[in-house]
């Protein structure tokens, strides 16, 4: 919880950590109130929505950034994009689509006012739990916009906002080590995650790590693509990959990749999944999606091609676990 009260206090905004007022959660205070955020709020176990308002009221806040303590790679940079975003188009709400970014980054922006409406209109367990679920019913029935990092010929803005927050973690390990980079292995999807990191990466290190782009077998959107010289749907089953599982790539992403990447793997789900073991051991336990970059590192490891060896520096991301 530290790692996200000080990134959260890093955009100078008030930062607040709420938690339940139960003993067993006592623990979180006093470890939160060693990175001296702004304030402590505690309320019912039962009832995370109530805390927020507690907040609200507490702070008379008129907009409210949710981040939960299992996003620990949250972008922080996005909130001001998120909020120009609300703020230009009038809504109550904003977030990214679950389904088109890595678990562990999201974040939601909301008003005072929805949050207001929400704890009058929606006392059910599912809201009281999850906070926002009447805010997403509502954005849906009012036919707001739910930012997401797909693209497409019409839709560019979002999705360019979205990769820039993904490109934060290049430039954190640029800063953290000074090791050579020489290879990076990147799942993909849409693409959105693996065109914002290798893009990076190239402005960081120019061209001499080696960028390997790997994706279901089932769902291999960007090679085929690649090969076809154009954006192309392709058709599987469906994969257990499932955040990798896209049959068609975000057109921005495709047209990054086909500059900054150097080779495309795709990977069965029996081989990434026998592969999890070996992340299990060193306490690195994800899903077949998260570990997808892992597995093509196994998979290519005594190919000649891409000249692994015992002096190769290798970067790869494990985007999904429990924290």
């Amino acid at each position: 919880i530290g790692l996200i009260i000080n990134r959260a206090l890093e955009t100078n905004f008030p930062v607040y950590v709420l938690t339940s007022k139960n003993s067993h959660d006592d623990l979180i205070e006093i470890e939160s109130l060693k990175y001296s955020p702004s304030g402590i709020i505690r309320g019912s176990e039962n009832d995370v929505l109530e805390r927020f308002l507690i907040l609200q009221e507490k702070t008379n806040a008129d907009y409210i950034v949710r981040v939960t303590a299992d996003n620990p790679l949250t972008d922080f940079r996005l909130i001001h994009l998120l909020f120009d975003y609300l703020l230009k188009n009038n809504l109550d709400y904003s977030t990214i689509d679950k389904d088109f970014c890595l678990e562990g980054t999201n974040l939601e922006l909301f008003t005072s006012a929805i949050l207001k409406e929400s704890f009058k209109k929606d006392q059910s367990y599912e809201n009281k739990e999850h906070v926002t679920t009447f805010m997403k019913k509502s954005s849906k029935k009012n036919n707001w916009t739910i930012v997401q990092d797909v693209s497409t010929q019409n839709y560019k803005f979002i999705p360019t906002l979205t990769m820039a927050g993904y490109s934060i973690m290049i430039k954190e390990i640029s800063t953290q080590t000074n090791k050579y980079i020489t290879h990076i292995f990147l799942q993909a999807g849409v693409g959105g995650f693996a065109a914002a990191v290798a893009a990076l990466a190239r402005k960081t290190y120019l061209s001499y790590p080696k960028i390997i782009i790997v994706e279901p077998t089932e769902a291999p959107a960007l090679q085929a693509s690649i090969e076809n010289g154009y954006l192309k749907e392709v058709h599987g089953n469906v994969s257990e990959m499932g955040r990798l599982d896209c049959k068609v790539p975000s057109l921005l992403a495709l047209s990054n990749l086909s500059l900054t990447a150097n080779y495309f793997v795709t990977l069965s789900d029996d081989y990434v999944q026998q592969t999890l073991d070996d992340l299990d051991q060193v306490d690195l336990t994800t899903t077949p999606s998260g570990g997808a970059g892992y597995a093509c590192l196994k998979y290519l490891r005594k190919t000649k091609e891409i000249e692994l060896n015992n002096n190769s520096k290798v970067l790869i991301f494990i985007s999904e676990k429990d924290i």
